[in-house]
């Protein structure tokens, strides 16, 4: 099931876009080194997409 737009993305929807698991997410935010580097990169990436546009203002509608 999609997430709302309007709802900050969590570790187990940040998981389901990258292919991994919810854990995974969680070791990568947490720096452990059992990480790939190219799981680390997806996931990293992931997060700063989301947290960009979460971050942004809702749009406001033309009069």
């Amino acid at each position: 099931m999609p997430r709302p737009k309007d709802k900050r993305p969590t570790i187990r929807d940040v998981a389901r876009e990258a292919g991994v698991s919810y854990g995974t997410v969680s070791r990568v935010l947490n720096s452990h080194l059992e990480v790939v580097p190219a799981t680390r990169l997806t996931v990293g990436h992931l997060i700063e997409s989301d947290h960009r546009q979460s971050a942004m203002p809702p749009e406001k509608e033309p009069r």
